[in-house]
């Protein structure tokens, strides 16, 4: 009896949950340094937060190619952001039925992605992407110019 209640105290305690170590970890960490809106002349992505994880998205402004990457981690000691699920998929607008259609899904789960700072903060290496050849550099925009408001 002790033993389970120890075990009850111990799932939940405030703080004391694996799921809430980590949503603490997210918060307490350098993570927020990833979040935001980088570009290169190939690829987009956005890294935001979304309740207690880091959503991303990553596209081809020249083709259909779209990568969701979910299940962040922060390695606060490498200073590396890891992603652990990435579905990729084409996204078009079928005029006929004037939709939007995706398409080829293809769901990878233990990728380890991985997102890391260059020399700066401005330049950020996404390695590990499914169906992509190498490392993705990227320098960070303001959402303004992301979003193209200017």
């Amino acid at each position: 009896m002790l033993l389970a209640t120890v075990l009850l105290w111990v799932c939940f305690a405030p703080g004391a949950c694996i799921a809430d170590a980590g949503a603490e970890g997210l918060e307490e960490s350098g993570v927020d340094l990833f979040l935001g809106g980088w570009l290169n002349d190939e690829f987009s992505m956005y890294l935001r937060r979304e309740d207690d994880d880091i959503s991303c998205r990553l596209t081809r402004p020249d083709s259909d190619d779209v990568w969701e990457l979910d299940g962040f981690s922060y390695e606060e000691s490498e200073g590396r952001l890891y992603c652990m699920n990435c579905i990729h998929y084409r996204e078009f607008i079928d005029w006929d039925i004037r939709e939007l259609v995706q398409e080829d899904w293809s769901l990878t789960g233990l990728v380890f992605a991985c997102f890391a700072f260059e020399d700066d903060e401005d330049t950020l290496i996404a390695s590990n992407i499914p169906y992509i050849d190498g490392n993705v550099e990227l320098q960070r925009v303001s959402d303004e110019e992301y979003f193209k408001f200017r």
